[in-house]
């Protein structure tokens, strides 16, 4: 009876505990949310309610234009967010920039470049370095820069590392405002500087920046203190709910304001700016610009778009069959802005600050043809698009026999096609998949936007040349051309009633179809199987042996053939076991997978041989790829490396087998090659 009693007990406090336990879970991992949608578990809740009558402390620089200066700014927007969450009181200590020798606690840090964020630092903005001039001119890439460059002391090991090898004169000094007088009065011919550090100096003097250091910045960073974990789970949840939320908005409002009120522009002309709806006129031209459901897409796009909203006004989009009509609707003022990568007449127009390097390429259907400079081009005919500013480009600098086409399809049969290198990359594997870049240069004359002049569109100008100069132009050309290249699905709602009737039919035929593949699912996966190595999920000699006979009625050229061989094999299993061995075969492998490359098969045709087929790639193309592959493989482990051989099939006389057994003879000539200078 007393073993029956106490077992009943003992189940008593353990479902007991289980509920407890049940219930602390439950409140830890299923936390209360507050108004502004932030989740908090109960033991930061009851950390908020203990400390509602403290005050905590927090350093913030207090000179930086935009993040936090003279008690505004987005840093300051963050801190007003939280306190009103948590109904906790913030003690804000202010320090300049400059003079940063706060070492502990919760604390605004701006870190160097080389300076690595820890776990409770948390990121408001990075800042990059940018080029600066005194007059607007035409935007640079930063390796053909030489000029005379005037930095700070502080970044002067920076920028110098970061501009290495270009041909500059550099001149430092300890104070920002001896740079900006040296800029202003012509010692140097430019400037690098934070761009967000300075912002208020550069609209003050009418400074133009003219290119950006993409990856050398500034860090401004919220940096927690290390003694109250609870604190910092709460801050952190905070800060990412009003990142998500209010940081770009809160930026944009920060960055307009900076440029109205040291531009001193009234309410009723910012209401004016704000008010027109202003037009943008385009000939359709992917991937630059292109309108689906009203909205701009494409690279111009991205820059549109991003004005809307930290502008908050509104675009009209007009489209134009041609450059000629864009261009008289333009004269005529019916156009406010248009992105000129056409042949537009600028008389009647504000430039902007370039957005885009206007780099070209000249394409031949011969991959063998070679061109060492343009001029090389002269009594050549060469087609390009009617209107672009490659045409009137390529007239004014040879004597080339230029023909003009309308539409980007008709050039695909041409011999010699000249052509914008970021239209090219749209359409290289559509239209221009059998051509060949023989030649690539830039323009001195970049694309920029061209705004209409008038009375109303100055405030316009202005505004939009200040914003789009602070921008990271490599940043949102990438973003609108990976826009661009990705598939788009639209469906049209208004057959909806025909998907209704559809679905469930096509669902039913679906069914019958999935249960009688199951019949010959496993017979083909047995076949499938056949062609693939178990060891490294590669394809194998049998998927070599079967696919010979097609590669052969394959006309497109050149093709071309690698043999990898591991070295040493052998020696490795003898030392190690074949499980060093399979390893080592697996690591290559790997190797192989990770640097495949487009139109080609990988195959493991023997114990240590690999076998590659290419396609459609001249032979300094599978030189570079067979060293990047050997030096590759040079680090496999017991460092042996791999031996490498290929052969090119220019024509329909080289049968696959023939380029195979060339590659092995030249892959073994490479490693006695090899063995002999060992030796």
């Amino acid at each position: 009876m007393k073993n029956k009693r106490g077992s009943r007990w003992l189940l008593v406090v353990i479902s007991i505990l289980i509920i407890a336990t049940s219930i602390i879970l439950y409140n830890v991992f299923n936390p209360i949310v507050t108004k502004e949608g932030i989740k908090l578990n109960i033991f930061e809740q009851k950390w908020i309610e203990n400390h509602k009558n403290e005050v905590i402390s927090i350093s913030i620089p207090n000179d930086i234009p935009i993040f936090s200066n003279e008690g505004s700014g987005i840093v300051f927007s963050f801190l007003t967010f939280f306190e009103e969450g948590t109904e906790l009181e913030l003690n804000k200590i202010p320090y300049t920039a400059s003079n940063d020798t706060v070492e502990n606690g919760n604390r605004m840090r701006v870190l160097r470049n080389d300076e690595k964020r820890g776990d409770n630092d948390l990121l408001f903005y990075q800042d990059n370095y940018v080029l600066v001039s005194k007059t607007q001119e035409v935007k640079k890439p930063l390796d053909e820069l030489n000029a005379k460059l005037g930095v700070l002391d502080e970044d002067f090991n920076d920028v110098s590392s970061y501009l290495v090898g270009n041909k500059l004169t550099f001149t430092r000094v300890n104070d920002i405002d001896e740079l900006i007088l040296m800029l202003d009065e012509g010692e140097v011919d430019y400037i690098v500087i934070p761009k967000y550090l300075y912002l208020d100096l550069l609209i003050e003097n009418d400074f133009h920046i003219v290119n950006s250091l993409n990856n050398l910045s500034l860090k401004y960073v919220l940096t927690l203190a290390d003694n109250d974990d609870n604190l910092n789970q709460i801050i952190k949840k905070y800060y990412n709910e009003w990142k998500k939320n209010y940081l770009a908005k809160g930026y944009y409002n920060e960055l307009l304001n900076l440029y109205t009120s040291i531009k001193k522009i009234d309410d009723k002309n910012k209401t004016d700016f704000k008010s027109k709806r202003y037009i943008y006129g385009y000939v359709e031209t992917s991937p630059y610009e292109v309108v689906r459901d009203g909205e701009l897409e494409g690279i111009s796009g991205e820059f549109i778009n991003s004005f809307k909203e930290f502008s908050e006004i509104e675009f009209n989009f007009k489209s134009y069959k041609n450059i000629t009509d864009l261009n008289k609707a333009f004269q005529q003022g019916k156009v406010d802005i248009a992105l000129n990568y056409h042949d537009l007449n600028e008389t009647n127009g504000y430039k902007t600050h370039d957005i885009l390097y206007s780099d070209y390429v000249i394409l031949s259907n011969k991959h063998n043809y070679i061109v060492d400079t343009i001029k090389s081009l002269e009594g050549k005919t060469i087609y390009t698009s009617k209107g672009s500013k490659l045409a009137n480009y390529i007239n004014k600098n040879g004597s080339f026999d230029v023909k003009v086409v309308n539409n980007i399809v008709n050039l695909s049969n041409k011999d010699l096609v000249l052509i914008d290198n970021k239209i090219y990359e749209y359409y290289k594997n559509d239209y221009f998949k059998n051509y060949y870049v023989v030649y690539q240069n830039r323009m001195n004359n970049n694309y920029s936007y061209i705004i209409n002049k008038s009375d109303i569109n100055s405030v316009f100008y202005n505004v939009f040349n200040y914003y789009v100069s602070t921008l990271n132009h490599k940043q949102f050309e990438n973003s609108g051309m990976n826009k661009m290249m990705m598939p788009t699905i639209h469906v049209d709602l208004t057959l909806l009633w025909l998907y209704v009737i559809l679905l469930p039919l096509f669902i039913g035929i679906l069914i019958l179809i999935m249960r009688r593949r199951k019949k010959i699912v496993k017979v083909r996966n047995d076949v499938r199987l056949k062609y693939i190595d178990p060891l490294t999920s590669l394809k194998n000699r049998y998927y070599l042996n079967n696919n010979i006979a097609k590669w052969e009625e394959n006309k497109i050229y050149p093709q071309a053939i690698i043999v990898i061989n591991i070295n040493n094999l052998k020696d490795i299993n003898d030392a190690y076991g074949y499980e060093g061995g399979d390893q080592l075969i697996k690591t290559a492998a790997n190797i192989l997978i990770n640097n495949q490359i487009e139109k080609t098969d990988i195959m493991r045709t023997d114990g240590n041989e690999f076998v590659i087929y290419m396609v459609g790639y001249n032979e300094s193309s599978v030189i570079a790829y067979v060293r990047k592959l050997y030096r590759l493989l040079k680090d496999l482990p017991y460092d042996y490396g791999a031996s490498l051989g290929y052969s090119m099939i220019e024509d329909d006389i080289k049968t696959i087998e023939d380029a195979i057994n060339e590659a092995i003879l030249e892959m073994i000539t490479s490693r006695e090659m090899k063995n002999n200078n060992d030796i």
